[in-house]
């Protein structure tokens, strides 16, 4: 039985899941919407990645969310770091900008519903939604969202999944 996306009558998001290298997924969702902005993106990965179990829309949207962040909050800069690892029990997406930063005691309200920095730019659109939706789109595959200071500015945002028990 094929499972269709989309709430159910519980608001439950309902995934429909392949197995894909997050590797090939992360590339080829993210390159050419950073390069149409006219950003350059530096896109790393460590080691051998093994295959994850995830909804591609999903993850996409999430991953595009944190990318689209990124753009926003990276005022003069025009650089974003995207990396790919694994640590053994989860797969890691990491963005890095090279922007303004999240303030330690707005760390987790970030990901609150309509929340947004007190110092976010005026000219920086958004309803304070994405983090929300992100922090949704991962949990609901097992994982979680995380957000740390990157050296030299900016911020680090995280995807962690889990990955699938070798065979």
């Amino acid at each position: 039985m094929r499972q269709r996306r989309g709430l159910d009558g519980s608001g439950v998001l309902r995934l429909r899941l392949r197995l894909l290298s997050l590797k090939g997924f992360t590339i080829g969702t993210l390159r050419h919407p950073i390069e149409q902005q006219g950003f350059r993106v530096r896109m790393t990965s460590s080691g051998d990645l093994p295959a994850v179990r995830i909804d591609a829309d999903a993850i996409a949207r999430a991953v595009l969310n944190l990318i689209g962040n990124a753009m926003k909050y990276s005022g003069e800069s025009r650089e974003i770091d995207v990396s790919v690892g694994c640590d053994g029990r989860e797969a890691t997406v990491r963005v890095r900008d090279h922007g303004i930063g999240v303030p330690a005691a707005e760390r987790e309200r970030i990901f609150d519903e309509y929340h947004r920095l007190a110092d976010t730019p005026p000219e920086v659109a958004g309803a304070g939604l994405g983090l929300t939706i992100v922090r949704h789109a991962v949990a609901a595959h097992g994982g979680r969202v995380s957000v740390e200071d990157a050296p030299g500015g900016g911020s680090v945002f995280a995807l962690h999944l889990p990955v699938l028990p070798a065979p």
